[in-house]
């Protein structure tokens, strides 16, 4: 029979944890159970990203010292001041 632990903050035990097994026999509805709950508070509409305030130039300016400093490999400054480039 599968088994499912919980570990909790104990409040008896200063600064410790409890732990509680509990014999499941239908732990597959209970997994789902705990899914659907999850599900129901996390429904994300997806969009569009934001369009930057900043103008061509100053994006492309951070991307230049992004470059600069060695965060991006020259590959990804290219694509991406491509695409900066491509929004004009």
């Amino acid at each position: 029979m599968p088994s499912i632990y919980v570990d909790t903050a104990s409040s008896s035990n200063a600064g410790g944890h409890e732990a509680m097994g509990l014999a499941l026999k239908n732990s597959k509805e209970l997994i789902q159970a705990i899914l659907n709950q999850r599900d129901k508070g996390n429904r994300t509409v997806m969009s569009e990203p934001e369009k930057s305030t900043k103008s061509t130039s100053e994006r492309l300016k951070e991307l230049q010292g992004l470059y600069d400093t060695g965060v991006l490999t020259s590959d990804e400054y290219e694509k991406k001041r491509q695409e900066i480039i491509a929004q004009l």
